[in-house]
């Protein structure tokens, strides 16, 4: 059964007299008197105001009685035993009084605006309630986004509107919806801080109260996020290093590309990797590098994200190996000699020197 608000009044009541009768008969009477009563306003009643005791009724002179709870009226206009007789009755008036309380019920439960019993009902919205459970505010969005909500009651359908200024205009995006989630694409929507969904059930021609979310941001192409990380291995002189970085988030569901930035011994950034959705590459380590530092950042074609920068790196050199050949002292960092009979490369030639065996 679908709820209604009702709004409950005490009632005020007055009174007064309404003319019912008034007809022209001729009475038999034997009248010794006669008493003039008066209606009581707040209570309905007639009552005696003044009383006359007479031998006998005289012409034109007046008789007052109460028949079943109204007032009879008579005079006579001609000789006694021909009399004028009128009647009056009380009628009762109710007007809405003071407010007493608000209360839910069927829809034929209580008049639209009127009594019922003791008080004045007036029937105002659904008691029947939507409530949005996306978006709630905050949100940032952009392209087609779901909105979700929950129903106090599954027979009732639901309105939802949709305002770009904090509430002060709205506009119907939805009527009459009877599931429980709707997309929206909110593309052509102008870019505001202050978008807000609203959302009210609604049976028939009856309507529940609105439910309105928190704010949220529309705003188009969202720029993605930082990567969220930057890993930078020891680099070693003449060697690859294989620099590594987790992808970032859009928004929008666009296309994330990446620029990696290498700065060398104290230089300016300089691009290494152009715009190219990867999430890792491999650097030459030069023997002419001392100290190295690394930044990223994502792009979706239209924004960059902000970088994550690395901390400078030290560059690790190895020391040259040297012998004498041909009584020439020579230096190499590579290359190949031949030890006890057995090629060796220079890189992983171990030597003593002063005891102490050292890889050279």
């Amino acid at each position: 059964m679908t709820l209604y608000c009702y709004d409950k009044y005490r009632i005020v009541y007055t009174y007064s007299m309404s003319l019912i009768a008034n007809v022209n008969e001729i009475y038999n009477l034997s009248v010794t008197g006669y008493a003039q009563y008066a209606l009581n306003s707040s209570t309905g009643v007639f009552s005696v105001s003044t009383a006359k005791t007479t031998d006998q009724t005289e012409l034109g002179e007046k008789v007052y009685n109460i028949v079943n709870g109204n007032l009879v009226e008579q005079y006579f206009t001609l000789p006694p035993g021909t009399l004028v007789s009128k009647t009056y009755e009380s009628i009762e008036t109710g007007t809405r009084g003071t407010f007493s309380s608000t209360i839910s019920a069927g829809e034929t439960a209580y008049p639209l605006n009127g009594i019922s019993g003791s008080y004045w009902y007036i029937r105002q919205d659904l008691a029947e309630t939507a409530t949005l459970t996306t978006p709630v505010g905050g949100e940032i969005w952009n392209t087609t986004h779901t909105l979700n909500w929950i129903k106090s009651d599954s027979g009732v359908n639901v309105d939802i509107e949709l305002s770009l200024n904090n509430g002060s205009t709205w506009k119907r995006i939805s009527s009459n919806n009877a599931l429980l989630t709707t997309n929206y694409n909110f593309t052509n929507e102008i870019e505001t801080t202050n978008a807000k969904i609203r959302i009210r059930a609604v049976d028939g021609g009856a309507v529940g109260v609105w439910f309105t979310s928190g704010a949220f941001t529309i705003q188009h192409n969202v720029v993605p996020t930082k990567p969220p990380t930057l890993n930078i291995p020891a680099l070693k002189s003449g060697e690859n290093a294989i620099i590594t970085w987790a992808a970032s988030y859009d928004a929008d569901g666009d296309i994330i590309k990446y620029y990696l930035e290498r700065a060398i011994n104290g230089g300016s950034y300089a691009i290494i990797l152009n715009g190219l959705s990867v999430l890792t590459y491999t650097d030459s380590i030069l023997t002419t590098y001392n100290t190295v530092r690394y930044r990223v950042r994502a792009y979706d074609d239209t924004a960059y994200s902000i970088y994550n920068e690395s901390t400078l790196r030290t560059v690790q050199h190895f020391p040259d190996f040297k012998m004498k050949i041909g009584g020439v002292l020579k230096s190499s960092d590579s290359g190949w000699v031949k030890i006890n009979g057995e090629l060796k490369q220079i890189s992983t030639i171990t030597v003593k020197i002063n005891g102490v065996l050292k890889e050279v």
